[in-house]
């Protein structure tokens, strides 16, 4: 059932006889056709066929400040990026100095020689630190085991060679009790030289490096004395050197790695086979992930020479490996920069897909840092904007939550950046990211994902932060319109009601954008089609109708000068007059619609239509009824039918009934849909008498009983209400008494009735042969026989019973109480005019 034909009735339609005048009047009212939504085509959108980051536009917003789409970046780019931790070490350069010459040894006390000697080691050692612990430890050792020396054997000591220092750290153990922490190193010996037998001479020997392999004279390093401590530790496996079995794993997996990696040289052509080897590397990190610095840097090295070969699919599968290694800074930029450059030509659009690169760059959305990868997510953007412009990839993106990535992004940087805070790398990113949303805002199913996500609120919060970036505003537009043209999706996007002040705020800062303009009024259209509530607000924000009816004089305004421009020298050049008509002619139909549903609103409506300004509307038909472009002819007469609805003295259009009526019935041979709305207006106007004698006058009566037979519902019901209309008034009614006119009524009914069971259009049929049954001599008319049979059969109760539960409440509701009365009438005259027995 279609509610736009529902009317409200103050009383039965059936009243007595006694009241047949306002049972008249009461007919005439409902014959009102209702208001109706209008509907128009979304506005094109061309595909960026070069893929770049900001398209054709020429948007003078900081050009000079954009990223570049022609990106240069290969091996040289890429090892710049390389932090100076991971750079290779490059032997220093000049001229060498000579070393300091050697000092010869000198005798010195035996205490001191010891503190020579553990200086000595320190110092080879690089570490300071140990020296003081050192001389620490050989105090202890003095004054805590002077009686241990002396008891010791006379024996000469054997010597033992100095171990080599760990070059990691190690655990330590825990410190024996009263040792401070430089006692970690108190494994290695301390020199003592003179024994009991030779207590009063001291004899200096150098030292020998650590690293000497030739082993020193026994009477050079005796062992140490021990002290209070070394009797209670005991000795064990901590005091040699071990490498624990993580480490050894480790360095098993690196030595693993590395024969991949030297399996890749950029001099081979064999891509196939250097594919297979950047898979392997791509399980092997899953397993063993690579750690320290200079590890990476040696791998990203070597992986970074291979980036200059022009291979896709090799390239996509080495920026899968190094992103495994290091995920943040110039290197990931860098990567985001390649992937995005892949992604410009389309080609590499399948072999994209197939290497999973989709699921990477949302998790790079997802993972990264807007503030430290501003120049990585704006390539990453870029890269998902340009492979996610056809269905396929769109399916991919959305399904691995894209939508949900960019709305998180999105909620971030509205909570946490300001409008006028906002970096050049933070704008463009997101503007690359609407661009994004927006392809992916092109499905049904897609864009109940956007409800799902909340990134309405975010949108408009960027829109109110972002209102002078031209480029950001045309995509937030552009998504807004992808979504309210799905019913589904309006009432999201009007939850949020500081869209639609902010979207008058932008029909006023860019009135020159033709395209921006466009869109924001086709969204106004989209969210005031179905919707009371956003009718109301959106007219909070226009001036009572003033500013909808400025824009009218502007748009018509730029009409005239565009068909006032003179044609281009050049034939072959395109017409600049022909182009601005086209545009002006879209923003026309994009206005009338916004207004036409806004009258929709009662309250609304009749506001609108004693605005001033409203009378525009009329000369704009005037033009249009001579250029007969179907679109734009048919969203003036909807809106003047929409604004007719409101009859009465304050309805300025109402006033100029007769002149829209004259300049409408011509086009009432037109198309279908012209013809539909035509009649439509004259359900509003034949309510009044003039415009009932201009339809006789000009014959349209006629052409009106002969559309009764039309196919088109939309049709019939239109032009029986207009026949109602005339049927009310004696001095039009015999415009059903035409050949066959009865007939074709009683046709019409009977194929609303059971045949397509249109029970709101059987019950308008009705209503327009009660208003002709007013004249009882009519009721003669030998086919109201066969109109009494249709109407019993219709009525039975058997009828009712065959129906489904939806049809069956229809008919009783919009026909049984109109055709049971009618049935009645026609019964009773029958029975006052049987002769007498």
């Amino acid at each position: 059932m279609d509610p736009r034909r529902k009317k409200k009735e103050a009383a039965p339609f059936y009243a007595p006889a006694d009241h047949a005048s306002a049972i008249h009047e009461r007919i005439v009212g409902e014959t009102r056709a209702a208001v109706r939504a209008l509907q128009t085509s979304r506005p094109f959108t061309p595909m960026d066929r070069g893929r770049g980051l900001f398209g054709a536009s020429t948007v003078a917003d900081s050009m000079d400040s954009r990223p570049t789409s022609a990106i240069t970046i290969g091996r040289k780019q890429f090892l710049a990026s390389l932090p100076d931790s991971q750079q290779p070490s490059r032997p220093p350069t000049g001229r060498m100095q000579p070393l300091p010459p050697l000092q010869p040894p000198t005798a010195a006390h035996p205490r001191s020689r010891s503190l020579s000697h553990q200086a000595s080691s320190n110092s080879m050692a690089g570490d300071s630190a140990a020296t003081d612990a050192s001389m620490s430890r050989e105090r202890s050792f003095s004054q805590a085991g002077e009686d241990v020396f002396d008891s010791a054997p006379a024996t000469p000591p054997r010597q033992r060679v100095l171990p080599r220092p760990p070059a990691q750290p190690r655990a330590a153990a825990a410190p024996v009790s009263g040792a401070d922490d430089s006692d970690a190193e108190s494994d290695l010996p301390t020199e003592k030289t003179e024994s009991p037998a030779r207590a009063g001479k001291t004899v200096s020997a150098p030292l020998r490096p650590l690293s000497s392999e030739v082993p020193a004279s026994p009477r050079q390093l005796p062992v140490p004395p021990p002290t209070a401590q070394s009797h209670i530790r005991r000795s064990t496996s901590a005091d040699k050197q071990r490498v624990s079995t993580a480490e050894i794993a480790d360095e098993a997996a690196w030595e693993t790695f590395m024969k991949l990696l030297t399996e890749l040289t950029p001099e081979s052509v064999d891509y196939e086979a250097m594919y297979g080897v950047c898979t392997r590397m791509c399980a092997h990190l899953a397993r063993h992930p690579i750690h320290g610095g200079r590890r990476k840097g040696m791998v990203l090295r070597s992986l970074f020479r291979m980036l200059d070969l022009k291979d896709a699919r090799l390239l996509m599968k080495i920026a899968r490996v190094v992103l495994m290694i290091v995920k943040t800074g110039p290197t990931l930029a860098n990567l985001c920069k390649l992937l995005f450059k892949l992604t410009r030509d389309s080609s590499n659009d399948a072999i994209f897909f197939e290497e999973g690169m989709p699921n990477l760059l949302v998790t790079i959305v997802e993972q990264a840092d807007r503030a430290e990868n501003a120049d990585a997510l704006i390539y990453t953007c870029g890269a998902i904007k340009n492979t996610s412009a056809e269905e396929s990839g769109q399916n991919v993106y959305v399904a691995r939550g894209a939508v949900q990535a960019f709305s998180s992004l999105l909620f971030d940087v509205v909570a946490n950046v300001r409008g006028s805070e906002a970096s050049a790398g933070v704008s463009h990113m997101l503007v690359q990211l609407t661009a994004a949303l927006r392809n992916m805002a092109s499905q049904r199913e897609h864009k109940l994902r956007f409800n799902d996500s909340h990134i309405v609120e975010s949108l408009a919060g960027l829109l109110s932060q972002h209102a002078q970036h031209e480029p950001l505003v045309h995509n937030i537009i552009r998504i807004f319109s992808a979504l309210t043209s799905t019913p589904e999706c309006c009432p999201s996007v009007a939850s949020d009601t500081r869209i639609f002040g902010l979207l008058v705020d932008i029909i006023n800062a860019y009135r020159s954008s033709n395209s921006l303009v466009l869109r924001a009024l086709y969204v106004l259209g989209n969210l005031t089609a179905d919707n009371d509530d956003s009718r109301s607000v959106l007219f909070s924000h226009c001036q009572n109708g003033a500013w909808l009816f400025g824009l009218l004089a502007d748009f018509i305004a730029r009409d005239e000068a565009a068909a006032r421009a003179p044609p281009p020298r050049d034939e072959r050049a395109p017409s600049p007059s022909a182009s601005g008509l086209r545009e002006t002619a879209d923003l026309l139909v994009k206005l009338m619609r916004v207004i036409a549903n806004l009258c929709i609103h009662p309250d609304v409506g009749q506001s609108i239509a004693s605005t001033a300004g409203v009378e525009r509307i009329v000369g704009l038909l005037r033009k249009q009824a001579k250029e007969l472009v179907e679109e734009p002819l048919i969203n003036t007469i909807g809106a003047i039918n929409n604004i007719s609805y409101y009859a009465g003295p304050g309805n300025l259009l109402w006033e100029q009934r007769i002149e829209i009526a004259e300049l409408l019935i011509p086009l009432l041979c037109e198309s279908m849909d012209v013809v539909i709305e035509s009649a439509r207006v004259f359900g509003n106007f034949s309510q009044e008498p003039e415009i009932r004698q201009l339809l006789l006058t000009k014959r349209v009566d006629e052409l009106l009983v002969l559309l009764v037979a039309n196919e088109n519902p939309e049709i019939v019901w239109t032009a029986c209400g207009i026949l109602m209309n005339l049927a009310a008034d004696p001095a039009s009614r015999h415009a059903l008494q035409h050949e066959n006119s009865m007939q074709l009524m009683i046709d019409a009914l009977d194929k609303a009735g059971l045949a397509t069971q249109d029970w709101q259009l059987a019950g308008m049929a009705c209503k327009t042969l009660w208003n002709f049954f007013d004249d009882p001599s009519n009721m003669d008319d030998p086919a109201c026989d066969a109109l009494m049979d249709l109407l019993a059969e219709l009525l039975d109760d058997a009828t009712a019973a065959e129906l489904d539960e939806d049809s069956a409440e229809e008919r009783q509701a919009e026909f049984v109480p109109v055709a049971t009365p009618l049935l009645r009438r026609l019964q009773r005259h029958r029975s006052e005019l049987e002769p007498l027995s």
